[in-house]
């Protein structure tokens, strides 16, 4: 996400045109927990204009109605599409789809340590 964020503010938008952001999922893991749980996962599907369920040749006879199941679950498909991709195929169409503004939040930056230094030895750590 911060990638995206950084590619979004105002520098780049007169040097770039983002088109859709499109987020790979295979269903076959969407019944996993350690998927389902992890932060990462579920933030790439939440900023995703499109959601592409990879490998979609190779699911069982559910797993396509489960990951569907699971993005109603968490509202995700009320703004976004969900598209198959088969044999390795992504229809050329979806790299051209207008990308929707998302609310993404500003990037966590590590915050400086603190320390109980008095005044008197911090002109010594400035210097």
């Amino acid at each position: 996400m911060e990638v995206l964020s950084a590619l979004a503010t105002e520098h780049y938008q007169q040097l770039l045109d983002l088109r859709a952001t499109l987020t790979l999922v295979d269903a076959r893991k969407i019944s996993d927990t350690r998927y389902t749980d992890h932060a990462t996962f579920n933030e790439q599907l939440a900023i995703a204009d499109i959601i592409v369920a990879s490998k979609a040749d190779q699911y069982g006879a559910t797993e396509f109605d489960q990951l569907s199941a699971y993005l109603e679950q968490k509202d995700w498909l009320s703004e976004r599409r969900l598209e198959a991709s088969r044999e390795g195929e992504l229809a050329l169409r979806l790299l051209d789809q207008p990308r929707r503004i998302w609310q993404l939040p500003e990037p966590v930056l590590p915050s400086a340590p603190t320390s109980n230094v008095d005044e008197s030895s911090q002109a010594e750590i400035d210097f």
